[in-house]
């Protein structure tokens, strides 16, 4: 996995920007998904491996776009959390008009976009692996690259009646 983002400039500041800003906030253990050592670990468990580590947070700042499954991407970072862990998370999210299929369409070989995986609805699969979203940020962004034109930075926590099933569901992640 390579570490570099190949998202235009003005988009890759404000993810950083969001990004920072979650890890200021990150209590204890932190698995950071923009090292390569996080995704690595992320990796691990959607291909069924253990989770034997466990983290308070876990920080992604467009680092989800290279997982082609989002709620399986999801459902492995909770099942690395401890009890009441939180997921902060700040992507390209879809984007709801007329013409989105269409544009997304077009823009797809863009090498900004060419090889990730954007235009997803990031709070709808959060919600789906049993996360409640707490701060939910919609950031518009300066850019032509349609699909990266608006972010969404969520911060969620385990449902706590939810909470053994994100973990109990971890090995059937694919």
């Amino acid at each position: 996995m390579e570490d570099r983002h190949p998202f235009p400039d003005a988009v890759q500041r404000e993810i950083e920007q969001h990004r920072l800003r979650a890890m200021g906030r990150a209590r204890g253990r932190v698995l950071d998904l923009g090292s390569p050592a996080g995704r690595v670990r992320l990796a691990a468990v959607i291909n069924g491996g253990d989770p034997t580590e466990r983290y308070d947070t876990v920080v992604s700042g467009g680092d989800l776009t290279r997982f082609p499954d989002l709620v399986g991407a999801l459902r492995a970072a909770v099942a690395m959390l401890v009890p009441g862990g939180q997921v902060e998370v700040v992507e390209p999210v879809n984007h709801v008009c007329r013409g989105h299929t269409l544009l997304a369409t077009l823009w797809s070989r863009h090498r900004a976009v060419a090889g990730r995986h954007v235009e997803r609805d990031v709070p709808a699969a959060m919600r789906a692996v049993g996360l409640t979203l707490g701060d939910l940020e919609r950031v518009d962004v300066p850019t032509v690259v349609w699909p990266l034109r608006q972010l969404v930075h969520v911060r969620a926590r385990i449902v706590p009646s939810m909470a053994s099933m994100g973990h109990e569901r971890a090995g059937a992640v694919a």
